[in-house]
C-alpha cells in the first residue's frame, strides 16, 4: 500500500456511556515484543533446506552470503518502509522486484573486493596481516 486516503465516516461521542466511566481499562496479555529467533540456527536452517532441495553443498561459509543480502534488504529505507505498511502479501510484490538487484549488487561488491584481494599486493599483505593473528588463534585452539 503506497498510497492511502483519509475519509471520515463518522462524527459524534466516543464515550462508552454513563454504564462505563471509570470502568479500570487491563492491558492486554498477548502481543508485545518479537521473539527473536538464534540468527546462526535461521540462517543454518536456509542453507540446509536449499542444500536438501537442490541437491547442493553450500557451507556454514555461504551462509555469509545471506547474512549479506539480508543487510541490504536492511539498509534499503524504501523497503523498509513498504514492511512496515504493507501486509506481507504486498509486501511480497516490493521485495520480488528488488531481490534480484540486491543479490547483484552484492556479487558485484565481492567481487570488486576479491578483485582488489588479487590486484594489489599492498591491500592483499595488508588483509593477510589483519587476518593473521585472528586465524592463528582460531585455529590453533580448535575453536
Amino acid at each position: 500500500m503506497e498510497y492511502y486516503t483519509t475519509k471520515k465516516t463518522f462524527e459524534g461521542s466516543i464515550s462508552l456511556g454513563e454504564n462505563y466511566e471509570n470502568v479500570p481499562v487491563s492491558p492486554p496479555r498477548y502481543g508485545g515484543g518479537k521473539v527473536h529467533e538464534n540468527q546462526k540456527e535461521y540462517l543454518s536452517s536456509i542453507i540446509e533446506r536449499l542444500n536438501e532441495r537442490f541437491d547442493t553443498d553450500f557451507t556454514k561459509a555461504d551462509q555469509l552470503s545471506v547474512e549479506q543480502i539480508k543487510e541490504d534488504f536492511a539498509a534499503d529505507e524504501d523497503l523498509v518502509l513498504k514492511a512496515k505498511t504493507n501486509t506481507i502479501d504486498d509486501f511480497k510484490l516490493a521485495f520480488e522486484k528488488v531481490f534480484i538487484n540486491k543479490v547483484v549488487d552484492r556479487m558485484d561488491q565481492n567481487r570488486t573486493f576479491f578483485t582488489r584481494v588479487l590486484d594489489d599486493e599492498q591491500f592483499r599483505n595488508a588483509l593477510m596481516e589483519y587476518m593473521l593473528v585472528e586465524t592463528y588463534e582460531k585455529l590453533s585452539k580448535g575453536a
